[in-house]
């Protein structure tokens, strides 16, 4: 689906400069996505059981908001805190006994 637009990418852009900083955060995108977030899913499962572990799943966009903000330096947003305001209060009453 995104080839099409990969390739126009790379035929009319000039590539970016490869630098120490660039080459972290591709290797920071291969590595947690690929290795840690499924060895903290598995130990999140096993210690609080699929249903409770599913529910911590949407707090996937809170994550990524604080993850864009200390790695790229974007500022977060009201909606941000929209988002937040309306997921962990979700979570919690979703997870109270």
């Amino acid at each position: 689906m995104l080839l099409p637009f990969t390739l126009w990418e790379v035929l009319t852009q000039p590539a970016p400069p490869p630098g120490g900083r660039a080459l972290l955060l591709v290797a920071l995108a291969a590595v947690l996505p690929g290795a840690l977030s499924y060895a903290a899913y598995s130990f999140l499962q096993r210690e609080l059981g699929a249903s409770r572990t599913a529910l911590l799943l949407y707090l996937a966009p809170v994550y990524r908001a604080l993850g864009a903000w200390w790695v790229l330096g974007e500022l977060p947003g009201w909606y941000h805190a929209a988002g937040a305001a309306l997921i962990l209060p979700s979570i919690w009453l979703a997870t109270r006994r």
